[in-house]
């Protein structure tokens, strides 16, 4: 069986775009939660979300895809030409494959839609929409941008999607069925309606503090912080791959590919948990009152080497589905 290296990473997050500026948020501790334009603090509705800002489609996109594109899709094909660009070399149509994971996919053009048709009538519903709202729209418009004919897959597993995509497109190219494949997740799922669902379904509480907004394997935790981006890996056989910019060494390179129990077995989570304890009390980066310290280590960005897999975010991160981020050796 082949063993598997990344050897090209691309972001769009709330934390910046591009592998580089997505790390050193990450390492330095920084974070982004912001009120929803639905909060209402008055009223005690405390809403936050994770928003990616000064996002320009038109960058990365023509008109004609813009058009007929939800933002999720927008996301996945701006993250995943980064990936391209610093994976460096030309792809095989025939053997290069796309896996994509999403959980809300188009849901805010439908919301929208809605909207729209309310008051409107059916004339002013989008004729895109089904395309726009389709969960594997993202996979397809990469598929179509490439020129790709490999396999081509669209995962939707909740907050794990994009954890799954990456796992999947490693055992794609294990397998043999693929030589390269371009893989990762994204999402962008911030909506009024969704919010007032997680509220009243007890997934997310009303807290004042953004910093306490969001805190994972916390007894004290009130529920996610949705988020939105996208953020993709080239994938592809062998550990002597080289990476354009990186020193001609591979991104990370594959070793265990375990379930997450095995993966994280001995992996620092003492660690972490006491990183939680501190950020609660403010002595630690990821509290405002405090922004100079840094995480502890293991817990930052893409180049730290893993032992098996290592993932840390979900839904509440700063990235949606996007943030089932991992390093593999």
């Amino acid at each position: 069986m082949e063993q598997v290296a990344i050897t090209g990473v691309g972001v769009i997050s709330a934390l910046g775009s591009g592998g580089d500026s997505f790390t050193e948020g990450l390492d330095t501790g920084r974070w982004v939660v912001e009120p929803a334009p639905w909060a209402d603090p008055p009223s005690g509705r405390h809403a936050w979300i994770s928003p990616v800002s000064s996002f320009d489609p038109a960058r990365w996109i023509d008109e004609r895809v813009r058009s007929g594109t939800d933002l999720f899709a927008q996301y996945a094909l701006a993250a995943a030409a980064q990936a391209v660009q610093d994976h460096g070399a030309d792809l095989e149509p025939e053997r290069t494959g796309v896996v994509i994971g999403t959980t809300m996919a188009g849901a805010g053009s439908l919301v929208e839609a809605q909207r729209l048709l309310d008051p409107k009538g059916p004339q002013a519903v989008p004729r895109k929409l089904n395309i726009q709202a389709w969960p594997n729209m993202a996979a397809g418009q990469i598929a179509l941008r490439w020129r790709l004919h490999g396999p081509l897959l669209t995962v939707s597993t909740a907050c794990a999607s994009g954890l799954d995509a990456i796992g999947t497109a490693a055992e794609m190219i294990e397998s043999g069925r693929a030589d390269v494949v371009i893989a990762g997740g994204t999402e962008r799922g911030l909506s009024e309606v969704l919010y007032h669902s997680q509220t009243a379904y007890g997934m997310s509480g009303a807290v004042s503090d953004p910093a306490l907004a969001t805190m994972p394997f916390d007894r004290r935790r009130s529920g996610l912080v949705e988020g939105e981006g996208g953020q993709y890996r080239v994938a592809l056989p062998g550990a002597g791959h080289r990476v354009v910019g990186d020193g001609g060494a591979p991104v990370a390179e594959q070793g265990d590919l375990g379930g997450g129990e095995q993966a994280c077995e001995g992996d620092g989570l003492d660690e972490r948990d006491q990183f939680a304890e501190e950020q609660r009390d403010g002595r630690r980066a990821g509290h405002p009152s405090d922004r100079g310290h840094q995480r502890p280590p293991g817990r930052a960005g893409l180049h730290r080497p893993a032992r098996g897999v290592r993932f840390f975010g979900g839904r509440a991160a700063h990235s949606g589905d996007i943030l089932p981020t991992c390093t593999v050796r």
